[in-house]
């Protein structure tokens, strides 16, 4: 890693390595086939060679609008490899929304993956005066006049392949003149308090933060993982594709988010980062699945394995009995629920929102430990989290060990390091508001450090509700409380200048109407239903155990 001047030679480091070793797999008629590290150079160079035909030069903005899959992995080092710079947007983002994108990032090229995508692009290409070139990844869908104004994907792939020995050795040239200070990414936040801001990051912050994750997770070549998270998201391009590529792991591409389930069994991970709305559909489909004796079983696995895990946290052993006892529940239940995650599973890797304390213990009570981390866009993103033998729920764990991480006065968590971006894309004031003269980053977050250097983000700064009585009470903790039920779609909590609190709950309604139909209470009519005694009084039941809650079959 150290010896590693960009992004694109973690790939040519493991051409070098084991060039015909199979690193990744898409997923075409329901099966899976594998590419090599090689076949995924030659692509990567191919169309990299095809987009210079194009006009693209070290320093243009490329932008990729697409689903995850291992096109936008090649997309994003053959525009790399450029020395270009790739400008992800999400692929469910509105038209007007990627408009204002690419015309902020003054995007030369835009790369589409379907024909819908292609029309947002085409209702406002007008209002982006420097795109030149759209390609198109997959043109079902597409009109004779669309497909006049596009390029191919497959066709740039097809004339990069037809480059001369020295338009290869030209780009090979290139790749190493590319260095850590070289831009590699401009990033759009959400845009949630007004537009989004593009996050420029360079290769050298992509790889300080892969090289600080793979110093603190134990992840090796024979790692496998299956990547569904959007790759425009930088948790997922960071922690799932970069840190996997460095290791020379494998990657499978999910065919969808929709296939997630059945593409576990067939890729059999050893590790999943996902973002815990995923752990929280995991554990409402194993507790509706237990009924009679199986739901009995499965409390008494699940207490022992909190006896085993109070255990080994309190006296660092465990007794005879109880190691006979959690063998029993291995074989009755924890190894029949990881055989449902494919049977190699190692650890689960949380991140992108708060993971509920209570969700966490309750797959570390089944042998199951995810592994709950911290950052944002700014920051390539890891700044801290926990690790395999060193953890704390409710926490995100340590600094990654690069950083100077710190709280200021007010509590907020501020970072220094070499993850942390160069800056706002063309907005110099706003740049100037989040990283200091120091050089430190300001997160936003309020946060709490112990003294074994365990982080707890308490809320965002800017969203503190203080009561008319002047306590300060972080909402977001109790949102995710509240969200722990599996009745609980959403949930906002408000109080500024109250003496209280007060939640605007959202129900979900699948599970509202499977519980009211096993009580003969009509769902015909929504507002009825939420009105209905029986419900109302079953909600505030459900409040009062979320927020008191203790146990799991309490």
């Amino acid at each position: 890693m150290e010896s590693m001047k960009n992004l694109v030679h973690l790939l040519l480091h493991q051409l070098s390595l084991r060039g015909e070793r199979t690193g990744f797999y898409i997923k075409e008629n329901g099966a899976y086939r594998g590419l090599t590290f090689l076949d995924a150079f030659q692509r990567v160079q191919s169309l990299a060679l095809g987009l210079s035909k194009l006009g693209v030069v070290a320093g243009d903005k490329v932008a990729l609008i697409s689903h995850n899959r291992f096109e936008w992995a090649v997309s994003d080092l053959a525009i790399l490899s450029l020395g270009a710079i790739n400008v992800p947007i999400y692929a469910t983002l509105t038209a007007s929304e990627i408009a204002y994108m690419l015309k902020d990032s003054d995007a030369k090229v835009v790369i589409v993956e379907t024909s819908d995508q292609l029309h947002k692009i085409v209702k406002h290409k007008q209002a982006c005066p420097g795109l030149k070139e759209i390609v198109l990844i997959d043109a079902t869908g597409t009109n004779n006049a669309e497909e006049a104004a596009v390029s191919f994907y497959n066709d740039l792939m097809t004339s990069g392949a037809l480059a001369t020995d020295p338009e290869r050795e030209a780009h090979l040239d290139g790749i190493d003149r590319i260095s850590h200070e070289t831009i590699a990414s401009i990033v759009y936040t959400s845009g949630t308090t007004g537009n989004p801001k593009g996050v420029v990051l360079t290769h050298g912050n992509f790889l300080a933060d892969v090289r600080d994750i793979l110093a603190v997770i134990p992840l090796s070549s024979e790692d496998v993982v299956l990547s569904f998270l959007p790759l425009s998201h930088v948790f997922e391009r960071t922690a799932g594709y970069y840190t996997l590529l460095a290791i020379g792991g494998t990657i499978y591409y999910a065919e969808s988010i929709d296939t997630v389930r059945d593409d576990i069994g067939l890729a059999k991970p050893t590790a999943m980062i996902s973002v815990p709305r995923l752990y929280e559909k995991m554990q409402a489909g194993i507790l509706d699945s237990l009924t009679g004796i199986k739901k009995n079983l499965f409390f008494w696995a699940l207490k022992v394995g909190q006896q085993w895990h109070n255990a080994l946290t309190r006296h660092g052993t465990v007794p005879f009995m109880l190691r006979l006892k959690h063998y029993v529940a291995y074989r009755l239940v924890y190894h029949k629920i990881k055989q449902r995650m494919g049977g190699r599973l190692r650890f689960f890797v949380s991140g992108g929102a708060p993971l509920s304390k209570d969700l966490g213990r309750f797959f570390s009570h089944l042998g199951i430990l995810i592994i709950e981390g911290y950052g944002l866009t700014e920051t390539s993103p890891v700044i801290a989290c926990n690790r395999v033998n060193a953890y704390k729920f409710g926490t995100v764990g340590k600094a990654l060990p690069s950083l100077d991480v710190r709280l200021a006065e007010d509590g907020e968590l501020i970072v220094k390091g070499a993850t942390v971006m160069k800056g706002y894309h063309n907005l110099p004031e706003e740049t100037a508001q989040v990283i200091d003269d120091n050089g430190f980053f300001h997160t936003g977050d309020i946060a709490e450090i112990d003294a074994e250097g365990f982080i707890r983000i308490v809320d965002r700064k800017k969203e503190i509700i203080v009561l008319s009585n002047g306590k300060k009470v972080p909402p977001q903790m109790v949102e995710l409380r509240l969200t722990s039920s599996k009745f609980i779609s959403q949930a906002v909590v408000v109080g500024e200048n109250h003496n209280y609190l007060t939640a605007l709950l959202v129900p979900d309604f699948i599970k509202l109407n499977k519980w009211a139909r096993a009580r003969n209470i009509s769902t015909d009519d929504v507002e009825t239903l939420l009105a209905h005694k029986e419900v109302q009084s079953f909600y505030y039941a459900v409040i009062k155990h979320w927020l008191n809650w203790q146990t799991l079959n309490k």
